[in-house]
């Protein structure tokens, strides 16, 4: 068992979610707004296996751990990179890390930098930190330094039992995922714009991508079905994760944006002997067969309408004809596809939110009247988190069924559920 500690995205709650469903055996230490330590079985290919998690920015493998005493870790820390540069030829580049509980991190990266350019030199190591202005370096700059092929990121991180020491083992790939975003060849903000990370982690809560060890899209013989395939994001990120994928829409020229978008990263990804299988056609969800379905799906995964962009909380009757409209819709497809699937194929779709900036009641709209509807046809609403985690990080309880994937400034939001046959 080894000790990382995952630097994750700005929704936490999301994050740590996709993390227990894609390591199930690890044991959760601590969280806090930006970190997550973790024990779990060694992850001998981190870069493979960070580039499949949507919600984790940075991947750092703990090695030591010391007391809580700040007067002591700069040297420690500056030991570490030494250790690591003893012998180098050339000049060794490099950037440190440091987090804390409560702020007031920047003083000690800044001294650990201080002391750990002294040390070096002091070695006969000629050498050059990255930390601009003595900050924590951000993804851009340690990619495009190419810091952890040639030299290294070396971190400190305050725990509540004292200071965790490592380097950092694997960045999140912003250039890949903006080209998948941005440079595929149908992008239409009228239909919806799933990130692509919020597609894989929509694809890791189903637990069918439990990352043991390593990763990396080779073929697992599954199947995803999107059955609001829309412009094609989960079905692309999900051949990305070695699926085989199904997609269905209900407009013939959606579908056709869907097809050259896979057909692109088909031609960008894999070989004709390495690509996944798919499928796509046109259908209305709710009127899905067995026939459809060439293959019976271990997961079905879906971004569902969420309406029309808003600049304000809509009024009451407003989001009453709105609900009503998509309700309808995703009532059919749940009831059509229980008769298809086996009892513990998981369900994660995104459902219509509002935010509530105007009226009485709760700061989110939820569609209520559809999730019990959904229960009433036989479907359980699983856990997004386990009860065990919602204790020991003293998390709020509805997040226990419920994530909301929001900005601060949004009034449309996504909710995230899961279902499976009772």
């Amino acid at each position: 068992m080894s000790k990382y500690a995952f630097l994750i995205g700005r929704k936490p709650l999301i994050s740590l979610a996709e993390l227990q469903a894609v390591l199930p055996q690890a044991n959760f230490l601590e969280l806090s707004s930006e970190i997550l330590i973790v024990e779990c079985d060694d992850i001998t290919e981190p870069q493979k296996f960070l580039n499949q998690l949507g919600g984790t920015i940075k991947l750092i493998q703990i090695t030591e751990q010391h007391p809580k005493n700040t007067k002591q870790i700069h040297q420690k820390l500056s030991q570490l990179v030494l250790t690591h540069f003893r012998g180098h030829q050339g000049k060794a580049k490099y950037a440190l890390y440091v987090h804390t509980l409560r702020g007031g991190h920047e003083q000690i990266l800044k001294s650990s930098l201080i002391e750990t350019k002294k040390l070096l030199q002091s070695e006969g190591l000629s050498s050059r930190f990255i930390n601009n202005n003595f900050h924590n370096a951000e993804i851009a700059h340690l990619k495009g330094e190419k810091i952890l092929e040639k030299g290294g990121e070396f971190c400190a991180i305050e725990s509540r039992e004292g200071w965790l020491l490592g380097r950092t083992v694997a960045i999140q790939d912003i250039d890949n995922y903006s080209a998948r975003d941005y440079d595929r060849p149908e992008r239409d903000a009228r239909i919806g714009m799933l990130p692509p990370k919020l597609a894989q982690i929509l694809i890791n809560l189903t637990g069918q991508n439990q990352l043991t060890q390593t990763a990396g899209g080779e073929a697992n013989g599954k199947t995803i079905y999107d059955p609001f395939c829309g412009l094609g994001t989960v079905l692309m990120e999900g051949a990305l994760m070695g699926f085989n994928v199904i997609g269905s829409d209900l407009v013939p020229d959606t579908l056709n944006k869907a097809e050259k978008n896979l057909d692109w990263l088909f031609q960008k990804t894999h070989t004709s002997a390495t690509s996944p299988k798919s499928h796509l056609f046109v259908r209305d969800a709710g009127q899905i067969s067995k026939r459809d379905l060439p293959d019976k799906p271990a997961a079905i995964v879906s971004e569902t309408y969420l309406g029309p962009p808003m600049s304000q909380t809509p009024s009451r009757e407003q989001i009453i004809s709105a609900f009503g409209e998509i309700e309808e819709t995703i009532a059919n497809f749940f009831d059509a596809i229980g008769q298809i699937i086996d009892k513990d194929t998981p369900i994660v779709i995104t459902l219509l939110t509002y935010r509530n900036t105007g009226l009485s009641g709760p700061r989110f709209l939820v569609m209520d009247r559809l999730l019990d509807t959904i229960r009433s046809m036989g479907f359980i609403q699983e856990d997004l988190l386990s009860p065990e985690l919602i204790s020991k990080f003293s998390l709020p309880a509805d997040s226990q069924k419920t994530l909301l994937y929001e900005r601060p400034d949004q009034i449309v939001c996504r909710g995230i559920y899961k279902f499976k046959l009772a």
